[in-house]
């Protein structure tokens, strides 16, 4: 296997494809990128001469920002489409992102993932059942925080949350609510295509581009409240 436009690809040792993610200045996903993601994952599941993966970055001081904000034409509506047309075409849009992401678990080889996680440490407790305290907790994620001075205390940061929260897309929120909470009980699979039927109408809410506008314009975006019901 060959180098990409966005991917470095080399075998340090016999068996091992080492893939680096190479977009600066912060492997900002866009649709090229995890495109290209997924066809490095499908030919490392082909290739004979491949036993395990590595998936890093190049880049020195992180391994990526997520997704690109400015990578945003497919979100867009082009052609004056309907709501429910445009909704066919997103969600083929998120179906295929959701395809590219997939691809390395789908992976038939092993994948490491040089970066950081916890999931080692979850599955330490959950066969030992050794106890914890607080900061170890934290630690691995179990906890989001520490919050010293009692019950004032804890009230107040409480409320900061609430408050961080409540300034973000009402959409968003209570669609990552219902997303997380539909997850619980059902497969990987089940949950990206649920997750992709979700989307392709509440993509279209103008909370989204008033998102992206804030994130390129470095402010706060406004939110319409939620319809009363």
């Amino acid at each position: 296997m060959t180098s990409r436009s966005f991917f470095k690809i080399s075998t340090p040792n016999d068996g091992v494809l080492l893939v680096e993610m190479n977009r600066p200045p912060v492997n900002a996903f866009n649709q090229p990128f995890w495109e290209e993601l997924k066809a490095v994952f499908e030919a490392a599941s082909k290739d004979g001469s491949v036993r395990v993966v590595v998936l890093s970055s190049a880049l020195p001081k992180l391994f990526t920002a997520g997704l690109d904000l400015t990578d945003t034409s497919a979100l867009q509506n082009h052609d004056g489409l309907d709501a429910s047309r445009q909704a066919l075409i997103l969600r083929q849009h998120i179906l295929d992102f959701q395809a590219a992401i997939s691809a390395i678990e789908k992976c038939v080889k092993p994948v490491i993932g040089a970066c950081h996680g916890n999931m080692s440490a979850i599955r330490e407790m959950a066969f030992t059942g050794r106890e914890f305290n607080a900061e170890e907790a934290l630690r691995i994620g179990f906890i989001s925080r520490i919050v010293p001075g009692g019950r004032e205390g804890v009230v107040a940061t409480a409320l900061e949350t609430a408050k961080v929260i409540a300034a973000k897309s009402p959409i968003a929120v209570i669609g990552t609510k219902h997303l997380l909470l539909h997850a619980q009980d059902h497969s990987v699979q089940e949950s990206l295509e649920y997750t992709a039927t979700w989307n392709q109408v509440m993509l279209q809410s103008d909370d989204t581009a008033q998102a992206f506008k804030g994130a390129l314009a470095k402010q706060i975006p406004k939110f319409k409240p939620l319809p009363k019901l």
